[in-house]
């Protein structure tokens, strides 16, 4: 391994408190840069990799709806039942230290895939394994309530530098044919390899800020409001300029820029549906009339006369006119504008009150919101306010401590402390394995109330800590991790 992804792969162990021989957290390390970019909040690195105990060809396996990393059937149905036609990604990850690429070990993945999803698998596989693929065809007997059936992307990675290999990509067309010939996955099966390069930009790209740059001739300039909002405009940009707003340079969607709104895209729902056919109509010019357009808040703006450049950017209202365009973007003429509000601000107070204000006058259910309440922002005060070496880390916003230097496994999120909350207090420890959406339709008049105490939050935060580095240690079974 060159000394460069040794020393990112360390960065990340120390992080998450990774400990093993250096195969086990080069696993750990590729599997958590992959699934990273699918989901859209934290998720354990242990429910990812499946490749102990002699697991042969596959390193790590996920299920992500929506964004939504799926790890008990529980969870599963739960997720289906509160979105609506959501889209389902299977991801299959193998790892190997070697800088070599050998191909037998890329058609052992491959067949270990194939063996994966087939109905009647024939590998000798561990109990762990099976329980994913329990889950799998969990997914798969329930596919009906998705918008279609589910993507599969599969990644082989290495330590060596990535070339052209005519043999390999022979091997990879034959493993692709294979696992397309199952059905259960959309034609347009990924099959990926990652060299050292690969794997240290994708490293390099986790937590960024997103920039964009794009000419705004059609703006008005609004009133600055002291250094709370010392810029912002409001006009229309063509559709198409917002297409490269919101995509990467593989002309995917960048869904961290949503992650802050806080509707799901419903898909093809009658207002969806309303505005693609306006696209695609003879009224299309009067698209900006007709769309209530976008709101993005930006942390900088750069401006000048006819362009804006944004850094750390998100759009917080207008996920439903992104998606639906972007869905659209081969139809778009240069006459199709979309409305937009472009706001600079970096205070989180003033952040957190758009938010909630631009997004009650939709249908957004209160768990969505819960972010911006008070409580929330003095619970994650509360855990900043301690100054000891056992000090945790409350994540009110997804990912939000993404680039810091905090301990990784010192971080608690909403759905961790709900889980812990109830499985303490309630006595209700059954339902740790629910969605987080579940878990607070439940308990929401009994969560986050005024009178409660914010050192009971922290306590079994930390009491739930305690048992997880027990397991990571090694002082308490790994099983018990689901319990």
């Amino acid at each position: 391994m060159d000394r460069i992804t040794k020393s990112y792969m360390n960065d990340f162990c120390n992080s998450h408190g990774v400990d093993g021989e250096e195969y086990l957290k080069y696993e750990h390390f590729i599997n958590y840069i992959i699934i990273d970019q699918y989901c859209y909040e934290r998720f354990s690195i242990e429910d990812v990799n499946i490749g102990d105990n002699g697991t042969v060809g596959i390193d790590g396996f996920a299920i992500l709806i929506n964004g939504i990393f799926i790890d008990t059937k529980e969870n599963l149905l739960d997720v289906l039942q509160s979105h609506k036609e959501p889209e389902a990604q299977v991801v299959f990850i193998q790892t190997k230290t070697s800088q070599k690429l050998d191909i037998k070990d890329i058609g052992n993945f491959g067949w270990a895939v194939t063996d994966f999803i087939c109905e009647k698998p024939t590998i000798n596989w561990s109990d762990k394994v099976l329980e994913k693929i329990e889950l799998f065809g969990s997914l798969i007997e329930n596919s009906s309530q998705l918008k279609d059936k589910p993507t599969c992307h599969l990644f082989f990675a290495t330590t060596a530098n990535k070339a052209e290999n005519l043999l390999r990509e022979s091997k990879k067309d034959s493993i692709l044919a294979d696992v397309i010939n199952e059905n259960v996955f959309q034609e347009q099966v990924e099959f990926e390899f990652l060299g050292a390069s690969e794997v240290q930009k994708a490293y390099k790209k986790i937590g960024k800020k997103y920039k964009a740059k794009f000419n705004f001739p059609n703006k008005v300039v609004l009133p600055a409001v002291g250094e709370q909002i010392p810029k912002s405009y409001l006009g229309t940009i063509p559709a198409k300029t917002l297409v490269d707003i919101i995509t990467d340079e593989n002309d995917e969607i960048i869904s961290e820029i949503f992650y802050d709104n806080v509707r799901d895209y419903q898909g093809g729902n009658k207002v969806n549906s309303e505005i693609a056919l306006t696209l695609k109509s003879e009224n299309k010019n009067m698209f900006f009339a007709m769309n209530n357009g976008i709101t993005i808040i930006s942390e900088e703006i750069h401006d000048s006369r006819d362009s804006v450049e944004i850094e750390g950017y998100q759009i917080i209202n207008g996920c439903q006119t992104s998606n639906v365009i972007f869905e659209n973007r081969g139809v778009l003429t240069d006459e199709v504008f979309v409305p937009i509000r472009l706001i600079s601000t970096s205070d989180e107070n003033v952040m957190s009150k758009i938010i909630r204000a631009t997004n009650r006058q939709t249908e957004v259910k209160e768990q969505d919101l819960i972010a911006f309440t008070d409580f929330q922002k003095s619970l994650e005060d509360y855990y900043l306010s301690g100054d000891h070496p056992h000090k945790l880390y409350y994540e009110r916003r997804a990912k939000q401590f993404n680039k810091s230097t905090i301990e990784k496994k010192r971080i608690v999120d909403k759905n961790i402390q709900i889980k812990a909350f109830t499985s303490y207090f309630y006595e209700r420890p059954d339902m740790a394995t629910r969605y987080f959406g579940t878990l607070f339709n439940q308990f929401e008049e009994k969560l986050f109330k005024k009178n409660h105490s914010y050192a009971a939050y922290y306590m079994v935060s930390y009491l739930l800590f305690t048992i997880d580095e027990s397991i990571r240690k090694g002082f308490v079974a790994s099983p018990y991790t689901q319990v």
